[in-house]
């Protein structure tokens, strides 16, 4: 018998609205909420930006994969807010969708050129000569993982539309023992 999905694993492309969704949503639910990316800078007490220049993005796709392996021992119903490439890498859709519900936020690129144009934050952004194409052709990349998310929901929809959607989605399906995609 498969173990209750009580975890909401948030995935899609950086700037897909993974963290503001993340923590309305688990206020209407009574979640607790956490951002894998925050949960990676207090453990390594460095910033994203400085794990990747000084350790390089394998050694931070590592520390996702742990951290990964670690919440599926958490006993407190979550919503995860998680790094755009984390469900990419290690098998960790795979492992997300063990733990809980996986939901893609399925965000158009020009929606998210417009919300990382100005960005200086994020490394995988930093060093990029024509933004949009990088989104473009990154997000094309990764479809095929994101689309393997338990439920897709269009980014477009404003934040209150979204968090309504997903509990009703959440709901239905914990209620019913299934999901949309298995």
């Amino acid at each position: 018998m498969e173990r209750e999905k009580k975890h909401i694993f948030l995935i899609g492309f950086m700037g897909s609205g993974k963290t503001s969704l993340g923590k309305l949503l688990a206020r209407k639910l009574n979640f607790d909420f956490l951002d894998t990316d925050k949960l990676i800078e207090e453990q390594e007490k460095s910033s994203i930006q400085e794990i990747f220049n000084s350790k390089g993005e394998s050694y931070f796709r590592e520390l996702e994969h742990q951290l990964l392996k670690n919440i599926s021992e958490n006993r407190f119903a979550t919503v995860f807010s998680t790094g755009g490439g984390m469900p990419i890498f290690n098998e960790n859709i795979t492992l997300m969708k063990k733990i809980g519900t996986v939901v893609f936020i399925d965000v158009p690129v020009g929606m998210l050129y417009f919300r990382l144009k100005n960005d200086v934050k994020r490394p995988l952004l930093a060093s990029q000569k024509d933004l949009f194409e990088y989104i473009k052709i990154t997000l094309t990349e990764r479809l095929p993982i994101y689309k393997q998310a338990n439920y897709t929901i269009n980014g477009s929809l404003n934040k209150s539309e979204l968090v309504e959607e997903l509990i009703r989605f959440y709901s239905q399906n914990e209620n019913s023992g299934l999901t949309a995609k298995e």
